[in-house]
């Protein structure tokens, strides 16, 4: 399970398909591949039998609940052949952020971790009186993001690694504290639907991706580095793309 997207630049390939159509055909490739791999090293498996003759099974959510159905990597492989054609516009892509094709877009894979969390909480303001704090506390009041939808689904272990919501609590002793947890910035940042230009740049601005001019910010924070574990770096390439959407007036597409 994952939460994919892709930024909504204009380019050859959105010409010829549709978001939705484009996500349907890698996420099919991406399945063909990795079973292909897997079923290439199991002993198992027949080596006699043509590779555009196996299949595998998975579970499904249907509107009966869960479903196991059977699928065929020839079939999953046919419906993501028009990709093969449309990789190479991505080669040198000024939006192309992972190098790969595709790579505007990515996935951030579930479970999401408690240091991916604690790292969202560390990127937002130190003090909420500057524009940058303002703006981050009027959004979550204005706009309701209190996070609860997150929370609900902590019980979870395959989507949060953390029962309990991070936080990060603002003020003195002696003076009003506001809390924020990442519950509220994940609410902000995936159960909104698709986000339109403005609410792209906003975020990647709330966690520093964007300086106070609404420009794309060099900082080596934004990077992933060794000691980041691959929620974080999902999280850090998703931020990175929200910014640069933002910053060029571009949307991106959720699917969460």
């Amino acid at each position: 399970m994952a939460i994919d997207y892709y930024a909504s630049f204009p380019c050859k390939v959105r010409e010829a398909f549709s978001d939705e159509d484009l996500l349907k055909m890698e996420k099919a490739r991406n399945r063909a591949t990795t079973v292909l791999n897997l079923m290439r090293n199991n002993p198992q498996v027949d080596p006699k039998k043509p590779e555009s003759e196996w299949s595998f099974k998975t579970v499904v959510l249907g509107p009966d609940g869960p479903q196991e159905m059977e699928m065929r990597i020839s079939d999953l492989l046919t419906e993501a052949a028009p990709l093969q054609e449309l990789a190479p516009h991505c080669v040198n892509c000024p939006y192309n952020l992972r190098s790969a094709d595709f790579g505007c877009g990515g996935a951030i894979h579930y479970p999401i971790s408690t240091q991916a969390e604690q790292w969202i909480l560390s990127r937002l303001p130190d003090d909420l009186s500057t524009h940058r704090g303002q703006l981050l506390t009027r959004a979550i009041n204005d706009f309701h993001f209190d996070g609860t939808g997150i929370d609900a689904a902590r019980n979870r272990k395959e989507l949060y690694e953390s029962v309990t919501p991070p936080e990060r609590k603002w003020g003195s002793f002696f003076s009003k504290k506001t809390r924020i947890t990442s519950s509220q910035i994940l609410h902000m940042s995936f159960c909104v639907g698709n986000l339109q230009a403005t609410h792209s740049k906003l975020i990647a601005y709330f966690l520093g991706f964007l300086n106070d001019d609404f420009e794309l910010f060099d900082n080596p924070d934004n990077l992933q580095n060794s000691e980041n574990d691959d929620s974080t770096i999902e999280l850090k390439y998703f931020y990175s793309v929200a910014a640069l959407a933002g910053a060029n007036g571009m949307g991106v597409f959720v699917e969460a």
